[in-house]
C-alpha cells in the first residue's frame, strides 16, 4: 500500500501547487488568503439536431486546501477571487439541497465548498 500513499501524496502537493489559485476567505470583519480550485459552473451540451447549447450558472464549486483554512465553512462566508484585476464575490450557499460544504477526500486535506456569486 505505500504506493498508494506516494501516489496519493504526489497528486495532493501537485494539485496545491500547479492547480490552486489564491483567493481571500472573509468571515465577519476577518480574512484569509487560502488555497482553492474553481469548478465552474459552465456547460456545453450538443444534441443531434446540430444544436450546441452553452450554459453559464452562478452556482460555482471550490475545492479548498483545508490546511489553509482556520474555520469549518458556513452559510454567509465569502470566498473573493480577482478575475483579471476584477473582485468577483462568491457566498458559501448551496441552494441545491446539498450540504454548503464536504470533504472531498478521506483524508480530509480538501474541501468542496459550493458557493453562489453575488457580486462584483
Amino acid at each position: 500500500m505505500p504506493e498508494y500513499h506516494e501516489a496519493l501524496s504526489w497528486f495532493h502537493t501537485t494539485l496545491r501547487d500547479k492547480v490552486t489559485r489564491r483567493v481571500v476567505w472573509v468571515r465577519n470583519g476577518n480574512a484569509w488568503e487560502v488555497r482553492a480550485v474553481p469548478v465552474d459552473g459552465n456547460w456545453r451540451n450538443s444534441y443531434a439536431t446540430g444544436v450546441v447549447l452553452y450554459a453559464q450558472s452562478t452556482n460555482r464549486q471550490w475545492l479548498v486546501w483545508a490546511a489553509d483554512l482556520p474555520v469549518i465553512p458556513q452559510r454567509g462566508d465569502r470566498i473573493i477571487e480577482n478575475v483579471r484585476g476584477v473582485n468577483v464575490i462568491h457566498e458559501v450557499l448551496s441552494g441545491d439541497g446539498e450540504p454548503d460544504w464536504s470533504w472531498a477526500d478521506y483524508e480530509h486535506k480538501f474541501l468542496v465548498v459550493r458557493t453562489r456569486m453575488i457580486g462584483s
